[in-house]
């Protein structure tokens, strides 16, 4: 199906229209998210409206066209979800359905039908993340492998709110780095670097770099990661294996830069 753009919308259904109208569908379309995710409607919870998935999510809107429809001129969205607009995205449900679902190809407005639904969603996502992130960053804090993955899908899910029509939600960035500090604590890169300090492990002299996998100082641990890098990986892959190395830049960069702040959230640095 050919994608219009959504400013087009309501020349389709109606005759005559104001930007008015295109700011109360977005809002009347954030409200229905908001409805789905209070459940206190049965309909909204037999359909996977938030769904992160757009193969599941477009399921959810041809299969709950009704429950849609129910929802916005429910008592719930009435001062949002006026006659006219509800009129409006009955009359063109199926456009509005595609362009809820489809990311935008190309730079578009912040108020496209995908982005007021996306923006609802994004909220959630934020409120979850945000939790578990606070709550499993800690060093004394352990998950499952389950857990892991539950933790690094949502994340996941929420770097993809990090963009500039969700700009208003404060710490985003923050957040954002939480989700890369749990990635960090859980990976095998900082499994090896907890084996490598650890005071009964036999750890060898190496030439090619004066720095100390046991240090406590800062800025050794540092240069660990930055001008010694290739060697500190040629040293964990020895005493480890390949996957303590994979995605090595992208780890040593990330602890380097945040080892000032963030030491004592990884308890293979623990003080010795």
């Amino acid at each position: 199906m050919i994608k219009l753009p959504w400013t087009l919308f309501f020349i389709i259904g109606t005759a005559t229209c104001s930007f008015n109208q295109v700011d109360e569908s977005y809002a009347c379309i954030r409200e229905f998210c908001f409805l789905t995710q209070m459940n206190v409607d049965n309909c909204t919870k037999n359909h996977d409206f938030m769904s992160s998935d757009p193969a599941l999510q477009q399921i959810a809107f041809k299969e709950g066209k009704q429950c849609f429809i129910y929802g916005i001129s429910s008592d719930y969205t009435k001062y949002t979800c006026t006659r006219t607009i509800i009129d409006h995205i009955t009359l063109n449900y199926d456009i509005y359905m595609e362009s809820i679902v489809a990311t935008p190809t190309s730079e578009t407005s912040c108020k496209d039908p995908y982005y007021a639904f996306e923006s609802c969603r994004c909220r959630q996502s934020y409120d979850i993340t945000e939790n578990l992130v606070n709550k499993y960053k800690w060093a004394d804090k352990k998950m499952s492998i389950y857990k892991q993955e539950e933790v690094m899908n949502q994340c996941k899910d929420f770097k993809k709110c990090a963009n500039e029509c969700f700009s208003q939600y404060p710490d985003i960035a923050r957040i954002s780095a939480g989700c890369d500090i749990v990635e960090l604590k859980y990976s095998p890169f900082m499994s090896c670097l907890t084996k490598l300090r650890n005071r009964e492990f036999k750890l060898p002299h190496y030439n090619c770099t004066d720095s100390n996998f046991r240090s406590r100082d800062i800025e050794v641990l540092i240069n660990m990661f930055t001008e010694d890098m290739y060697c500190t990986k040629w040293i964990m892959r020895k005493h480890c294996d390949e996957s303590a190395v994979i995605d090595f830049r992208k780890y040593a960069s990330f602890l380097a830069s945040n080892l000032k702040g963030t030491l004592v959230l990884f308890s293979g640095y623990n003080a010795l």
